[in-house]
């Protein structure tokens, strides 16, 4: 018999983060103010997350300042697409700021770049769902990356329980399988079709298949790239807000690297400026 060791935590995790998403998203706010907010909020914790990974155990100096960093470089990224650039330098600005202040030249610039370039990922990412649900007046658009992971990440996590055999990435992350993968791709494939629907996108259903597959393939970078992250530094739960989760970091590592790519082909397909 198939054994789900973290279902009861992943379920109760997941549904009190369905409804603060869902609550920010799908009612018609006002220039989509509270999607804002929340990626703003999340982008804070990510940043916090990530200068406690890069710098060992940073007090709140140290912490403050990079979520603040990437809080901004977020919200850059979704409210001013023509600056958008510029504001994902801005963790990266802050943390080369932080070390040279700090005068420990050891490991700086290691430190500097890995916390720079996730923190920009982050912000990117949380970025892309605030700037694809301003985009619509419908919830649509910026449900179709969350929606993909989510039914992706179910499906690849049962199906790797039940049948998994052949390990994916054995040295980063042990549990995947790539009988999880297929699983999570086709469903991912197959919810992009459904949020097409229900929503009645412009795109047809070559673009949202689209759409569907290669946000599985980057959920499963983004899941794998945050794995690797906290192994190289030795972490195994960067919670800062949601300990015993594995964290922000954790929670939202497979909807960043989804977002901006489901961004970009929307664009592409000239559903979104």
């Amino acid at each position: 018999m198939a054994s789900f060791p973290a279902l009861a935590r992943r379920t109760g995790g997941a549904a009190v983060a369905l409804a603060v998403v869902l609550a920010a998203i799908v009612p018609d706010w006002p220039h989509a103010v509270p999607t804002f907010v929340l990626a703003a909020l999340a982008a804070f914790a990510a940043g916090m997350e990530i200068a406690g990974i890069c710098h060992g155990s940073p007090g709140r100096l140290r912490r403050i300042p990079a979520g603040a960093a990437t809080a901004v470089s977020a919200f850059g990224f979704a409210f001013f697409p023509d600056a958008a650039a510029w504001f994902l330098l801005l963790p990266g600005l802050v943390y080369s700021i932080l070390a040279v202040l700090e005068g420990r030249p050891t490991g700086s610039i290691a430190s500097v770049a890995g916390a720079g370039w996730m923190s920009m990922f982050w912000a990117a990412g949380l970025g892309s769902i605030a700037r694809l649900r301003a985009a619509s007046p419908e919830p649509w658009l910026a449900l179709l990356p969350l929606v993909c992971c989510w039914a992706g990440d179910t499906a690849a996590y049962f199906a790797g329980c039940a049948f998994g055999k052949h390990k994916l990435s054995p040295t980063i992350s042990p549990a995947k399988s790539v009988e999880g993968l297929w699983a999570g791709l086709a469903v991912s494939t197959g919810a992009a079709l459904l949020v097409g629907s229900a929503g009645g996108l412009s795109a047809g259903p070559f673009v949202m298949a689209a759409c569907g597959l290669v946000c599985g393939l980057a959920a499963v970078h983004g899941d794998l790239l945050e794995s690797a992250f906290k192994r190289d530094a030795g972490v195994k739960d960067s919670g800062v807000f949601l300990p015993g989760h594995g964290g922000v970091l954790d929670r939202t590592d497979s909807i960043v690297a989804a977002a901006p790519a489901v961004l970009l082909m929307l664009m592409a397909a000239g559903i979104v400026s």
